[in-house]
Protein backbone atom coordinates (compact mmCIF):
# COMPACT_ATOMS: atom_id res chain seq x y z
CA UNK A 1 0.00 0.00 0.00
CA UNK A 2 1.54 3.56 -0.98
CA UNK A 3 2.08 5.89 1.90
CA UNK A 4 -1.13 7.77 0.13
CA UNK A 5 -3.12 5.19 0.25
CA UNK A 6 -2.25 4.32 3.78
CA UNK A 7 -2.84 7.61 4.68
CA UNK A 8 -6.40 7.66 2.95
CA UNK A 9 -7.07 4.39 4.57
CA UNK A 10 -6.29 5.97 8.35
CA UNK A 11 -8.03 9.24 7.85
CA UNK A 12 -11.54 7.70 6.11
CA UNK A 13 -12.32 3.90 7.01
CA UNK A 14 -12.79 4.55 10.34
CA UNK A 15 -15.65 7.07 10.09
CA UNK A 16 -16.96 5.27 6.70
CA UNK A 17 -17.34 1.99 9.14
CA UNK A 18 -19.56 3.68 11.33
CA UNK A 19 -21.53 5.76 8.98
CA UNK A 20 -21.72 4.68 5.77
CA UNK A 21 -25.19 6.18 5.54
CA UNK A 22 -25.23 9.13 7.66
CA UNK A 23 -26.60 12.17 5.94
CA UNK A 24 -24.35 14.67 5.36
CA UNK A 25 -27.19 16.97 3.17
CA UNK A 26 -30.18 17.02 1.53
CA UNK A 27 -31.28 18.33 -1.65
CA UNK A 28 -35.16 18.92 -2.23
CA UNK A 29 -36.15 15.69 -0.87
CA UNK A 30 -33.22 13.66 -2.12
CA UNK A 31 -29.93 12.42 0.45
CA UNK A 32 -26.26 12.52 0.22
CA UNK A 33 -24.61 10.18 2.36
CA UNK A 34 -21.20 10.81 3.90
CA UNK A 35 -20.40 7.41 1.80
CA UNK A 36 -21.42 9.50 -1.41
CA UNK A 37 -18.83 12.06 0.06
CA UNK A 38 -16.20 10.06 1.18
CA UNK A 39 -16.41 8.32 -2.15
CA UNK A 40 -16.03 11.30 -4.39
CA UNK A 41 -13.48 12.91 -2.06
CA UNK A 42 -10.83 9.87 -2.86
CA UNK A 43 -12.26 10.39 -6.44
CA UNK A 44 -11.02 13.98 -6.66
CA UNK A 45 -8.05 12.93 -4.57
CA UNK A 46 -6.87 10.11 -7.38
CA UNK A 47 -7.59 12.68 -10.19
CA UNK A 48 -5.98 15.56 -9.06
CA UNK A 49 -2.80 14.22 -7.28
CA UNK A 50 -3.25 16.27 -4.26
CA UNK A 51 -1.86 14.59 -1.15
CA UNK A 52 -4.40 15.00 1.25
CA UNK A 53 -3.67 16.05 5.04
CA UNK A 54 -5.97 17.05 7.67
CA UNK A 55 -6.73 20.34 6.49
CA UNK A 56 -6.79 19.53 3.05
CA UNK A 57 -9.64 16.87 3.34
CA UNK A 58 -11.68 19.27 5.55
CA UNK A 59 -11.33 21.53 2.30
CA UNK A 60 -11.99 19.37 -0.08
CA UNK A 61 -15.14 17.74 1.79
CA UNK A 62 -16.80 21.07 1.48
CA UNK A 63 -15.95 22.18 -2.23
CA UNK A 64 -16.68 18.32 -3.37
CA UNK A 65 -19.80 18.52 -0.83
CA UNK A 66 -20.98 21.74 -2.62
CA UNK A 67 -20.51 19.66 -6.27
CA UNK A 68 -22.25 16.80 -4.87
CA UNK A 69 -25.33 19.41 -4.09
CA UNK A 70 -24.88 20.89 -7.97
CA UNK A 71 -25.02 17.42 -9.60
CA UNK A 72 -27.98 16.74 -8.04
CA UNK A 73 -30.11 19.79 -8.89
CA UNK A 74 -28.66 19.00 -12.03
CA UNK A 75 -30.22 15.12 -12.59
CA UNK A 76 -32.97 16.03 -10.36
CA UNK A 77 -33.99 18.66 -13.12
CA UNK A 78 -33.26 15.68 -16.13
CA UNK A 79 -35.46 13.43 -14.27
CA UNK A 80 -38.52 16.15 -13.94
CA UNK A 81 -37.41 16.57 -18.20
CA UNK A 82 -37.99 12.87 -18.16
CA UNK A 83 -34.56 12.58 -19.63
CA UNK A 84 -32.94 9.42 -18.62
CA UNK A 85 -29.49 8.50 -18.95
CA UNK A 86 -28.80 4.72 -20.11
CA UNK A 87 -26.00 3.15 -18.94
CA UNK A 88 -24.29 2.58 -22.17
CA UNK A 89 -23.85 5.87 -22.36
CA UNK A 90 -22.31 5.72 -18.80
CA UNK A 91 -20.08 2.60 -20.08
CA UNK A 92 -19.40 4.49 -23.05
CA UNK A 93 -17.82 7.76 -21.11
CA UNK A 94 -15.95 5.33 -18.63
CA UNK A 95 -14.09 3.05 -21.68
CA UNK A 96 -12.93 6.30 -22.63
CA UNK A 97 -11.10 7.32 -19.25
CA UNK A 98 -10.26 3.79 -19.29
CA UNK A 99 -8.24 4.39 -21.94
CA UNK A 100 -6.69 7.34 -21.01
CA UNK A 101 -5.23 5.17 -17.94
CA UNK A 102 -4.38 2.14 -20.14
CA UNK A 103 -7.18 0.28 -18.51
CA UNK A 104 -10.25 -0.88 -20.24
CA UNK A 105 -13.67 -0.92 -19.12
CA UNK A 106 -13.13 -4.72 -17.65
CA UNK A 107 -10.02 -3.68 -15.68
CA UNK A 108 -10.86 -0.17 -14.38
CA UNK A 109 -13.25 -0.87 -10.97
CA UNK A 110 -9.66 -3.23 -9.83
CA UNK A 111 -7.65 -0.42 -10.96
CA UNK A 112 -9.85 1.87 -8.74
CA UNK A 113 -10.23 -0.50 -5.64
CA UNK A 114 -6.74 -0.79 -5.85
CA UNK A 115 -6.64 3.04 -4.99
CA UNK A 116 -9.38 2.90 -2.70
CA UNK A 117 -11.69 4.32 -5.00
CA UNK A 118 -15.41 2.98 -5.87
CA UNK A 119 -15.91 2.82 -9.02
CA UNK A 120 -19.68 3.82 -8.07
CA UNK A 121 -18.53 7.20 -7.78
CA UNK A 122 -17.09 7.80 -11.44
CA UNK A 123 -20.28 6.23 -12.68
CA UNK A 124 -22.33 8.69 -10.54
CA UNK A 125 -20.46 11.76 -11.65
CA UNK A 126 -20.45 10.61 -15.58
CA UNK A 127 -23.90 10.41 -14.90
CA UNK A 128 -24.86 14.09 -13.92
CA UNK A 129 -22.13 15.23 -16.38
CA UNK A 130 -24.47 13.56 -19.07
CA UNK A 131 -27.75 14.31 -17.62
CA UNK A 132 -27.11 17.93 -17.62
CA UNK A 133 -25.64 18.10 -20.72
CA UNK A 134 -29.06 16.63 -22.44
CA UNK A 135 -30.60 18.69 -20.29
CA UNK A 136 -28.71 21.62 -21.67
CA UNK A 137 -29.27 20.69 -25.32
CA UNK A 138 -33.15 20.41 -24.75
CA UNK A 139 -34.02 23.48 -22.95
CA UNK A 140 -31.24 25.96 -23.67
CA UNK A 141 -29.33 24.69 -27.45
CA UNK A 142 -32.94 26.25 -28.93
CA UNK A 143 -32.43 29.42 -27.23
CA UNK A 144 -29.02 29.78 -28.96
CA UNK A 145 -29.27 31.66 -32.80
CA UNK A 146 -25.76 33.02 -34.26
CA UNK A 147 -26.78 35.10 -37.02
CA UNK A 148 -24.75 36.38 -39.78
CA UNK A 149 -25.24 39.56 -37.84
CA UNK A 150 -23.27 38.51 -34.62
CA UNK A 151 -20.49 36.86 -37.26
CA UNK A 152 -19.76 40.02 -39.18
CA UNK A 153 -20.02 41.91 -36.22
CA UNK A 154 -17.16 39.42 -34.26
CA UNK A 155 -15.22 39.88 -37.35
CA UNK A 156 -15.12 43.52 -36.86
CA UNK A 157 -14.63 42.83 -33.19
CA UNK A 158 -11.15 40.80 -34.30
CA UNK A 159 -9.74 43.58 -37.17
CA UNK A 160 -10.27 46.60 -34.31
CA UNK A 161 -8.24 44.12 -31.83
CA UNK A 162 -5.20 43.55 -34.12
CA UNK A 163 -2.43 45.23 -31.62
CA UNK A 164 -3.76 44.15 -28.74
CA UNK A 165 -2.79 41.51 -26.41
CA UNK A 166 -4.52 38.07 -26.51
CA UNK A 167 -3.65 35.56 -23.72
CA UNK A 168 -3.81 31.73 -23.87
CA UNK A 169 -5.88 31.08 -20.08
CA UNK A 170 -7.20 28.10 -18.36
CA UNK A 171 -9.65 28.80 -15.47
CA UNK A 172 -10.74 26.86 -12.25
CA UNK A 173 -14.19 28.14 -10.77
CA UNK A 174 -15.56 27.91 -7.47
CA UNK A 175 -19.38 29.29 -6.90
CA UNK A 176 -20.27 30.92 -3.95
CA UNK A 177 -24.09 30.32 -2.85
CA UNK A 178 -24.50 33.15 -0.94
CA UNK A 179 -22.69 35.71 1.50
CA UNK A 180 -22.09 32.92 4.34
CA UNK A 181 -20.22 31.09 1.96
CA UNK A 182 -17.60 33.62 0.51
CA UNK A 183 -14.60 33.41 3.21
CA UNK A 184 -14.95 29.40 3.08
CA UNK A 185 -15.01 29.16 -0.68
CA UNK A 186 -11.57 31.57 -0.94
CA UNK A 187 -10.14 29.38 1.31
CA UNK A 188 -10.57 26.83 -0.88
CA UNK A 189 -9.15 28.00 -3.70
CA UNK A 190 -6.36 29.21 -1.52
CA UNK A 191 -5.63 25.46 -1.01
CA UNK A 192 -6.38 24.72 -4.31
CA UNK A 193 -3.73 27.38 -5.68
CA UNK A 194 -1.27 25.84 -2.64
CA UNK A 195 -1.37 22.50 -4.49
CA UNK A 196 -1.00 23.68 -8.11
CA UNK A 197 2.16 25.53 -6.49
CA UNK A 198 3.24 22.33 -5.21
CA UNK A 199 3.49 20.78 -8.90
CA UNK A 200 -0.24 19.24 -8.80
CA UNK A 201 -1.41 19.76 -12.65
CA UNK A 202 -4.11 22.80 -13.37
CA UNK A 203 -5.93 20.45 -15.57
CA UNK A 204 -6.21 17.78 -13.35
CA UNK A 205 -7.82 20.19 -10.50
CA UNK A 206 -9.84 21.81 -13.05
CA UNK A 207 -11.31 18.15 -13.85
CA UNK A 208 -12.54 17.40 -10.23
CA UNK A 209 -12.91 20.98 -8.55
CA UNK A 210 -14.10 23.47 -11.36
CA UNK A 211 -17.27 24.32 -11.78
CA UNK A 212 -17.42 25.99 -15.04
CA UNK A 213 -18.06 24.08 -18.34
CA UNK A 214 -14.56 24.21 -18.63
CA UNK A 215 -13.68 21.89 -16.51
CA UNK A 216 -14.35 18.90 -19.18
CA UNK A 217 -11.50 20.79 -20.81
CA UNK A 218 -9.09 20.87 -18.19
CA UNK A 219 -10.26 24.33 -17.56
CA UNK A 220 -8.74 25.30 -21.28
CA UNK A 221 -10.45 28.58 -22.04
CA UNK A 222 -7.96 28.71 -25.69
CA UNK A 223 -6.93 32.61 -26.76
CA UNK A 224 -8.73 35.24 -25.13
CA UNK A 225 -8.65 39.07 -25.34
CA UNK A 226 -10.01 42.11 -23.39
CA UNK A 227 -13.55 42.51 -23.34
CA UNK A 228 -14.31 38.38 -23.95
CA UNK A 229 -14.10 38.14 -19.57
CA UNK A 230 -15.42 39.71 -16.95
CA UNK A 231 -13.22 43.01 -15.89
CA UNK A 232 -12.02 41.29 -13.10
CA UNK A 233 -10.29 38.47 -14.77
CA UNK A 234 -9.12 40.74 -17.69
CA UNK A 235 -7.27 42.69 -14.81
CA UNK A 236 -6.23 39.84 -13.66
CA UNK A 237 -4.43 38.25 -16.35
CA UNK A 238 -2.96 41.06 -17.12
CA UNK A 239 -0.89 41.20 -14.26
CA UNK A 240 0.53 37.48 -14.46
CA UNK A 241 3.42 36.62 -16.62
CA UNK A 242 3.11 33.11 -18.28
CA UNK A 243 3.26 30.09 -16.62
CA UNK A 244 1.89 31.73 -13.52
CA UNK A 245 -1.31 31.64 -11.35
CA UNK A 246 -4.05 34.66 -10.47
CA UNK A 247 -4.87 34.71 -6.68
CA UNK A 248 -8.44 33.74 -6.18
CA UNK A 249 -9.95 36.22 -8.35
CA UNK A 250 -14.21 37.15 -6.89
CA UNK A 251 -16.71 37.73 -9.42
CA UNK A 252 -20.49 38.40 -8.62
CA UNK A 253 -20.77 34.47 -9.07
CA UNK A 254 -17.87 33.49 -7.43
CA UNK A 255 -14.03 32.50 -7.03
CA UNK A 256 -12.18 31.98 -10.26
CA UNK A 257 -8.56 30.80 -10.61
CA UNK A 258 -6.85 31.63 -13.45
CA UNK A 259 -3.55 30.05 -15.61
CA UNK A 260 -1.55 32.17 -17.97
CA UNK A 261 -0.24 30.08 -20.46
CA UNK A 262 1.30 32.13 -23.30
CA UNK A 263 0.42 35.51 -24.64
CA UNK A 264 1.04 37.09 -27.52
CA UNK A 265 -0.18 40.37 -29.74
CA UNK A 266 -2.83 39.93 -32.13
CA UNK A 267 -1.76 40.75 -35.91
CA UNK A 268 -3.75 41.19 -38.86
CA UNK A 269 -3.03 37.60 -40.03
CA UNK A 270 -4.77 36.45 -36.68
CA UNK A 271 -7.74 39.36 -35.87
CA UNK A 272 -9.48 37.35 -39.12
CA UNK A 273 -10.48 37.72 -42.53
CA UNK A 274 -11.84 41.63 -42.33
CA UNK A 275 -8.52 43.11 -41.52
CA UNK A 276 -7.09 45.09 -44.70
CA UNK A 277 -4.73 42.58 -46.92
CA UNK A 278 -2.21 45.02 -48.30
CA UNK A 279 -1.43 48.95 -47.68
CA UNK A 280 0.65 51.30 -50.00
CA UNK A 281 2.52 52.69 -47.40
CA UNK A 282 5.34 56.09 -47.07
CA UNK A 283 7.59 56.50 -44.28
CA UNK A 284 10.25 59.23 -43.66
CA UNK A 285 13.27 57.96 -41.74
CA UNK A 286 15.83 59.52 -39.92
CA UNK A 287 18.73 57.70 -39.75
CA UNK A 288 20.19 57.06 -36.19
CA UNK A 289 22.66 54.38 -35.45
CA UNK A 290 21.43 51.40 -33.19
CA UNK A 291 24.17 52.30 -30.59
CA UNK A 292 23.37 56.20 -30.58
CA UNK A 293 22.88 57.85 -27.24
CA UNK A 294 19.85 58.95 -26.21
CA UNK A 295 20.14 61.87 -26.20
CA UNK A 296 20.72 61.74 -30.19
CA UNK A 297 17.17 59.72 -30.64
CA UNK A 298 15.24 62.56 -28.52
CA UNK A 299 17.16 65.35 -31.10
CA UNK A 300 16.00 63.21 -34.01
CA UNK A 301 12.51 62.52 -32.52
CA UNK A 302 12.06 66.01 -31.83
CA UNK A 303 12.79 66.89 -35.57
CA UNK A 304 11.04 63.98 -36.78
CA UNK A 305 7.58 65.24 -35.28
CA UNK A 306 8.08 68.32 -37.02
CA UNK A 307 8.25 66.63 -40.51
CA UNK A 308 5.04 64.80 -39.32
CA UNK A 309 2.83 67.79 -38.61
CA UNK A 310 3.85 68.88 -42.75
CA UNK A 311 2.83 65.89 -43.37
CA UNK A 312 -0.66 66.16 -44.46
CA UNK A 313 -0.75 63.53 -47.64
CA UNK A 314 1.47 61.79 -49.53
CA UNK A 315 2.73 63.69 -51.94
CA UNK A 316 4.51 65.83 -48.77
CA UNK A 317 5.56 62.44 -47.24
CA UNK A 318 7.42 61.94 -51.09
CA UNK A 319 8.67 65.41 -50.93
CA UNK A 320 10.23 65.27 -47.44
CA UNK A 321 11.31 61.65 -48.06
CA UNK A 322 13.16 62.63 -51.02
CA UNK A 323 14.75 66.44 -49.31
CA UNK A 324 15.69 63.90 -46.71
CA UNK A 325 17.77 62.13 -49.66
CA UNK A 326 15.59 58.76 -49.85
CA UNK A 327 15.83 58.44 -53.94
CA UNK A 328 12.35 55.96 -53.26
CA UNK A 329 10.41 59.12 -51.80
CA UNK A 330 9.75 57.02 -49.02
CA UNK A 331 7.58 55.06 -51.46
CA UNK A 332 7.80 51.15 -49.57
CA UNK A 333 4.92 50.50 -52.16
CA UNK A 334 2.42 47.53 -51.31
CA UNK A 335 2.84 45.69 -48.64
CA UNK A 336 0.91 43.01 -46.65
CA UNK A 337 0.06 43.96 -43.12
CA UNK A 338 0.52 40.54 -41.32
CA UNK A 339 3.98 40.16 -42.78
CA UNK A 340 4.92 43.97 -40.78
CA UNK A 341 6.77 43.32 -37.43
CA UNK A 342 4.10 43.34 -34.64
CA UNK A 343 4.78 46.73 -33.41
CA UNK A 344 4.22 48.52 -37.18
CA UNK A 345 1.46 46.44 -37.06
CA UNK A 346 -0.06 48.01 -34.00
CA UNK A 347 0.74 51.35 -35.28
CA UNK A 348 -1.16 50.86 -38.38
CA UNK A 349 -3.93 48.49 -38.32
CA UNK A 350 -6.25 51.63 -37.27
CA UNK A 351 -4.65 54.24 -38.66
CA UNK A 352 -6.58 56.62 -41.32
CA UNK A 353 -5.13 57.07 -44.72
CA UNK A 354 -3.14 60.01 -45.32
CA UNK A 355 -2.75 60.27 -41.72
CA UNK A 356 1.26 60.50 -39.97
CA UNK A 357 1.17 57.24 -37.83
CA UNK A 358 3.77 57.84 -34.28
CA UNK A 359 7.18 58.31 -34.60
CA UNK A 360 8.28 54.22 -34.45
CA UNK A 361 12.44 53.37 -33.34
CA UNK A 362 13.98 50.67 -35.37
CA UNK A 363 17.60 49.54 -35.79
CA UNK A 364 17.67 52.34 -38.54
CA UNK A 365 16.59 55.35 -36.87
CA UNK A 366 13.09 56.94 -36.40
CA UNK A 367 10.41 56.96 -38.64
CA UNK A 368 6.80 57.64 -39.27
CA UNK A 369 4.66 55.63 -41.99
CA UNK A 370 1.77 56.93 -43.69
CA UNK A 371 -1.07 55.31 -45.62
CA UNK A 372 -1.77 56.29 -49.03
CA UNK A 373 -4.22 53.27 -50.01
CA UNK A 374 -5.51 49.65 -49.33
CA UNK A 375 -6.80 46.52 -51.03
CA UNK A 376 -10.85 45.54 -50.42
CA UNK A 377 -10.62 43.40 -47.42
CA UNK A 378 -10.16 39.88 -47.20
CA UNK A 379 -12.89 37.84 -47.89
CA UNK A 380 -14.55 35.26 -45.07
CA UNK A 381 -14.82 32.02 -46.28
CA UNK A 382 -17.71 29.63 -45.40
CA UNK A 383 -15.43 27.63 -42.95
CA UNK A 384 -14.00 31.15 -41.38
CA UNK A 385 -17.79 32.26 -40.55
CA UNK A 386 -18.92 28.26 -39.34
CA UNK A 387 -15.46 28.55 -36.61
CA UNK A 388 -16.67 31.96 -35.47
CA UNK A 389 -20.89 30.71 -35.58
CA UNK A 390 -20.27 27.72 -33.56
CA UNK A 391 -17.85 29.63 -31.02
CA UNK A 392 -20.26 32.06 -30.30
CA UNK A 393 -23.20 29.57 -30.08
CA UNK A 394 -21.02 27.52 -27.49
CA UNK A 395 -20.14 30.90 -25.31
CA UNK A 396 -23.89 31.90 -25.41
CA UNK A 397 -24.63 28.27 -24.44
CA UNK A 398 -22.16 28.11 -21.66
CA UNK A 399 -23.70 31.33 -20.45
CA UNK A 400 -27.12 30.22 -20.48
CA UNK A 401 -25.98 27.11 -18.47
CA UNK A 402 -24.55 28.66 -15.74
CA UNK A 403 -27.44 30.75 -15.24
CA UNK A 404 -29.80 28.31 -15.18
CA UNK A 405 -27.54 26.34 -12.50
CA UNK A 406 -27.51 29.37 -10.71
CA UNK A 407 -31.56 29.32 -10.86
CA UNK A 408 -31.77 26.12 -9.94
CA UNK A 409 -29.93 26.89 -6.62
CA UNK A 410 -32.10 29.61 -5.68
CA UNK A 411 -35.46 27.81 -6.26
CA UNK A 412 -33.67 24.80 -4.08
CA UNK A 413 -34.37 23.79 -0.53
CA UNK A 414 -30.76 22.52 0.50
CA UNK A 415 -29.78 21.38 4.33
CA UNK A 416 -26.52 20.38 4.77
CA UNK A 417 -26.07 19.05 8.54
CA UNK A 418 -22.58 19.88 10.07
Amino acid sequence: MTKLLFLLALLFMPAVAHADMAIVATVNDEAISSSDLEGRVRLALLGSGIKPNEETLGRLREQVLRSLIDERLQTQEAKRLGIDVDEKMVDEEVSKLAQQNRQTLQTLPAFFARNGVPISALREQIRASIAWAMVVQRKLRPQVNITDSDVDAEFSRRAAAAGQQEYLAAEIFLPVQGSAQDAAVRQAALRLIDQMARGIRFSAVARQFSQAPSAARGGDLGWVRAGQLEPELDDALRSISPGALTPPVRTANGYYILMLREQRVITASRAGPSGPATLDLRQVLLPVAKSAAATEVTAASVRLKDYAAQSKSCTDMERIAQDLGDRRKGNLGRVKLADLPSAVQALLVNLPDSTPSAPLRNDRGVLYLMICGREAAQTATNEDRKEISTRLGTERLDLLARRYLRDLRQDAFVDIRR
